[in-house]
């Protein structure tokens, strides 16, 4: 089967039906994939006796805390969206006769930038988000001990 073949000949239930199947395994492969991009980070909290985070593609939030998990889902469906457009509009010239190694591998390459590029992102965001409550620390710190010089005893003299 080719992109013609399927777009052009196909009735439309085989089309949708054909299509399903494919999104549903683009949407497995991604997951493989940007779960093994995370591997590295998770393995290496364990070799060095570091607590188990299963940080979010190298950040420093957890799956296990908050929004996180629907982080990770959004850059998931960001993947498939990517290769779905790619598999279905951008690349034609893909055909299950000669195989499907050429385009395989351009799918996997965008799932590692996807993957790669929203790393970076949360990297970011979490670096600005510590340096941030680290000020915010700061000044808490500062007018804390402000008011404990305020309340010191003042030492009146008696005469």
């Amino acid at each position: 089967m080719s992109w013609s073949c399927l777009m052009k000949e196909q009735p439309g239930d085989y089309q949708t039906i054909y299509a399903l199947h494919y999104v549903a395994l683009a949407f497995m492969v991604s997951h493989w994939v940007l779960d093994a991009l995370q591997l590295f980070s998770w393995s290496r909290s364990a070799a060095f006796s570091e607590p188990l985070r299963l940080r979010v593609l190298f950040s420093s939030t957890s799956l296990l805390e908050g929004r996180a998990s629907l982080v990770y889902w959004c850059v998931v469906m960001a993947a498939l969206f990517l290769v779905t457009v790619t598999w279905t509009g951008l690349v034609r010239d893909w055909s299950t006769a000669v195989g499907l190694d050429g385009l395989a591998l351009i799918l996997i390459i965008e799932m590692i930038v996807v993957g790669a590029c929203a790393g970076g992102l949360l990297h970011r965001k979490s670096v600005v988000c510590d340096e941030k409550n680290m000020r915010e620390e700061s000044v808490i710190l500062r007018e804390a001990e402000t008011v404990r010089e305020d309340m010191r005893p003042v030492l009146v003299p008696v005469m």
